[in-house]
């Protein structure tokens, strides 16, 4: 049997408290070309390496590069700088060719076992049919299995020739894999901070598969729309929120305004899955902002409770000393998952934590 926490709900604030901060015309442009309007024009000329430094920071450069004409950001940003933006899109279909040939692999050896698997994030965005190619940065393949079966597949993965990394297990996943191609492969037992009913801290496959909240797409499960965005909002505000150097807070926005544009309605719909650990203020500011974000509304997006948001998803990126107090937050208090740490590992990560804090502050975060 896995290890889990105790499957009590807890009604929770994000409690963000970032710095201060304007938004200048390279972090206006940035904004806007990764989600506002086509029609947007900049009011006033940019520096081409600032955006180029703020875009890898915040992890939109991609997703701009696969939105924007090439003509158009050439134009605006210079062609050596609009270049750089080209290289990481590129590297980015790229990688996401690899990722969909592991997936499909996994999705082969789950078939010939007979587990169920139900796709997350960037696998589940991507089967939907909702990410411009190129668009999306990812690194793993993450899917939700039965736990009954967990540990069984996981095994048989390791049989396959799928090698044990020697990473920690979590609350919600077992120690990740690396398939024969070098792709991370992490089996989720449980989405953490999405709940279907009272009392619950999280939702498993077989709950999913019991409320009737998948579809079937090909040789996978998908989980409904209204379930992928209340776990993007889960994992990047509060599963992820105190570590900025592993996931950037404005990848929740760009998930959300790519599912926005299959269903109109899906963050308000993802607001019963997350009301038992979100607040509803907090629940109101993620919906302000993944709606005023695509419309390039940064005025609204800048003020109360969505400007909170924002400016923390830009300062934990952006910010060398907010970043530093979300991280030592985190070594103190998680929220969501819980690692298994031994004493040796646990020192490890407070090391590592060191040696970050060390490290040159113009290291990307």
């Amino acid at each position: 049997m896995l290890w889990q926490r105790p499957q009590t709900a807890r009604v929770r604030p994000l409690g963000f408290r970032p710095p201060r901060l304007l938004l200048d015309v390279e972090l206006e442009w940035v904004l806007q070309r990764a989600f506002g309007p086509f029609s947007w024009m900049p009011k006033t000329a940019v520096s081409g390496q600032r955006l180029v430094d703020v875009a890898l920071r915040l992890d939109v450069a991609s997703r701009i590069a696969a939105r924007q004409p090439r003509e158009l950001v050439e134009r605006e940003m210079g062609s050596a700088a609009a270049h750089r933006l080209r290289e990481q899109y590129v590297g980015t279909v790229a990688r996401g060719a690899l990722l969909d040939h592991a997936l499909d692999q996994l999705l082969e050896r789950a078939r010939d076992s007979g587990v169920t698997c139900i796709l997350l994030k960037y696998a589940a965005l991507n089967r939907m049919g909702v990410l411009r190619v190129g668009a999306r940065v990812a690194s793993d393949i993450d899917v939700l299995v039965p736990d009954t079966r967990a540990r069984e597949f996981q095994a048989i993965l390791k049989e396959k020739g799928y090698q044990d990394l020697g990473l920690p297990e979590s609350s919600h996943q077992l120690p990740a894999l690396r398939d024969p191609n070098g792709v991370l492969i992490e089996l989720h037992v449980h989405v953490p901070l999405v709940t279907l009913a009272p009392g619950n801290s999280f939702v498993r496959a077989d709950d999913l598969l019991a409320a009737g909240l998948t579809i079937q797409s090909g040789n996978a499960l998908l989980p409904d729309a209204a379930i992928v965005a209340a776990h993007a909002i889960a994992h990047g505000l509060m599963q992820h929120a105190q570590v900025p150097h592993v996931y950037s807070p404005l990848k929740t926005f760009a998930d959300l305004a790519d599912l926005q544009l299959k269903r109109h309605a899906v963050v308000e719909q993802a607001r019963a899955y997350l009301a038992r650990t979100m607040t509803a203020e907090d629940l109101t500011s993620v919906q302000t902002l993944a709606r005023v974000l695509p419309v390039g509304d940064l005025e609204t997006a800048m003020r109360g409770g969505p400007g909170v948001l924002l400016r923390h998803a830009l300062a934990s990126q952006l910010d060398r000393r907010y970043a530093i107090r979300l991280r030592l937050g985190g070594l103190i208090q998680q929220r969501g998952t819980s690692v298994r740490r031994s004493p040796a590992q646990l020192f490890i990560s407070l090391r590592a934590a060191w040696e970050w804090l060390r490290s040159s502050p113009n290291r990307q975060l």
